[in-house]
């Protein structure tokens, strides 16, 4: 086993906590050639699943770099190179949902040059290395380099005739596709991979998530009953399997549904229960993106000054994450915010951000209803020309994405210019 460059945290003044203490004795007494390394970092997790309900942020990601730091230290040369890129992955992965996409990058990039000293042995930890760092350069929509990686993932599993990673490199393009507006490609990537995990029958956690994004394209086009039905088949596969993260992601979706149908008292239950699984889980960004999608539910009940709370909280945390569209989307709802209370000036200033984001990005969903609400400030505003300026081209917009419930929106709203 290759010796870590890592440089130990060390906190001696600050007070350990018992949990930790726990992690540390847990670390200084493991014997894997007992055990076998997939028991001992099933158990390292619900050690620092534990840990995390009780530490901040930054504390979190120490405890993993501790517990790396350890693990090297006492098993350095007596791992193979399969055990060590098993814990690369599974150091990834922790650094991911707690937001630290550079160290998770770095863990999946050693996990890549490990695999390809033995490539035939170590291809599928090789390609699902290459998608993790696709889903993080993804979700800093940095588009061209995410495809780079998925390709090249899609391509090795393809080669290995590994039908299962060829799923999952579908599911990640069609996640691609979607983020930048292309709904057909990403239902004909969806519809892959949703084919190749049907004819095995034993992918449970993939079919879940392949049927969540499914339902997350249909809400996008208008179509809320069809997307309750998709999320209908994610709950009950994420449920038996006991996928925590599934699970949040799933109800954070079905909220927003509810939220498109107005169903207020149902979209506030399953966003409770979406963010209560994602701290759980501890991901950050599905807590802060729970946070931000519920703001809707508080202005429809006029409650500004919790939707404006919400909305600053999860600015704060999309900034750290470096998640530009989604700090877009705070900005959409800071102007409407801004609207309401006739803060022309700011509103006007959060709407050119969010569109500049958008555009810089290449998101066309978020843009439209960023015009939508910009011509709805302007109505307000009683300037009509420049209301119409903004709705014609959330129009554009949505027509290019086939979004037939916005469409109707803003046909409704130029009709009322109109009057």
């Amino acid at each position: 086993m290759a010796k870590s460059t890592r440089k130990k945290n060390t906190q001696p003044n600050r007070k350990i906590s018992l949990v930790e203490r726990f992690i540390q004795e847990f670390l200084s007494t493991i014997q894997p050639g007992e055990r076998g390394w997939d028991s001992i970092l099933t158990e390292l997790d619900s050690l620092i699943q534990q840990y995390v309900d009780e530490q901040k942020q930054s504390m979190k990601i120490n405890i993993v770099d501790d517990s790396l730091s350890q693990l090297f230290s006492r098993f350095s040369g007596k791992v193979s190179a399969g055990e060590e890129i098993d814990i690369f992955l599974w150091a990834g992965h922790h650094y991911e949902n707690f937001g630290d996409w550079d160290k998770a990058q770095e863990a999946y990039q050693r996990v890549i040059t490990l695999s390809e000293t033995n490539i035939s042995e170590f291809h599928e930890q090789k390609a699902e290395a290459l998608r993790w760092i696709g889903f993080l350069l993804t979700m800093q929509n940095k588009w061209p380099e995410a495809l780079k990686y998925f390709l090249e993932s899609l391509n090795l599993c393809i080669t290995n005739l590994e039908e299962r990673g060829e799923a999952q490199a579908y599911n990640s393009l069609g996640i691609l596709y979607f983020e930048q507006g292309e709904f057909e490609k990403a239902a004909e990537h969806w519809q892959k991979a949703l084919e190749i995990v049907s004819s095995s029958g034993n992918e449970i956690r993939l079919a879940a998530k392949i049927n969540n994004n499914l339902g997350i394209l249909a809400n996008a086009q208008g179509k809320p009953q069809e997307a309750l039905a998709y999320y209908s088949e994610s709950v009950p596969r994420f449920e038996k399997i006991g996928n925590i993260r599934g699970l949040a992601e799933t109800y954070h979706n079905m909220a927003m549904t509810y939220c498109d149908l107005e169903r207020w008292s149902e979209a506030e239950m399953y966003y409770n229960k979406s963010y209560y699984l994602a701290r759980e889980a501890g991901d950050v960004r599905l807590q802060a993106i729970v946070k931000l999608n519920r703001v809707k539910v508080y202005i429809n009940i006029a409650d500004w000054r919790i939707a404006e709370a919400l909305s600053k909280q999860s600015l704060k945390a999309f900034l750290k994450l470096g998640d530009r569209l989604g700090e877009a989307e705070v900005y959409k709802f800071l102007g409407l915010i801004s609207t309401k209370n006739a803060d022309w000036e700011i509103a006007k200033s959060y709407f050119q951000k969010g569109v500049r984001l958008t555009r810089n990005f290449n998101n066309p969903l978020t843009e439209a209803e960023i015009h939508l609400e910009y011509g709805c400030m302007f109505k307000k505003k009683k300037n009509k020309q420049a209301a119409k300026k903004q709705f014609q081209q959330a129009l554009e917009l949505f027509t290019q994405l086939k979004a037939e419930a916005d469409l109707e929106k803003v046909r409704q709203e130029l009709a009322g210019l109109s009057s």
